[in-house]
């Protein structure tokens, strides 16, 4: 895995963990996404995000409490997409983009 956020190679791993719009906290908008690593290959990104996924979780849940993902899902390009979203609790998402896009998120 390529650490290193100023040298991105063609995949990124990022995650994100906050709460959504739910009208009953103050909402400033999505969480950041947060660049975990980068990848020459899209396999390689996926399974770097289901490693993160599971073992980077918010709840540092593990084993028989392992989290069950509400959407994992794989776009037309091949990249992950992982979430969870237990009640009353962040949002816990994982994912893989080009690194051409994931220069983009949040701005």
């Amino acid at each position: 895995a390529n650490l290193n956020e100023k040298i991105k190679l063609k995949f990124t791993v990022w995650s994100s963990c906050g709460y959504g719009y739910g009208g009953w906290r103050s909402y400033s908008g999505p969480p950041k996404k947060e660049f975990d690593s980068s990848f020459s290959t899209i396999e390689e990104a996926n399974e770097r995000a289901e490693y993160v996924f599971y073992s980077k979780n918010p709840w540092d849940l593990h084993g028989e409490d392992r989290l069950t993902p509400d959407t994992d899902t794989t776009t037309g390009k091949g990249c992950r997409y992982l979430e969870v979203h237990p009640d009353g609790s962040y949002i816990w998402t994982v994912s893989v983009t080009t690194s051409g896009a994931f220069e983009y998120f949040d701005l």
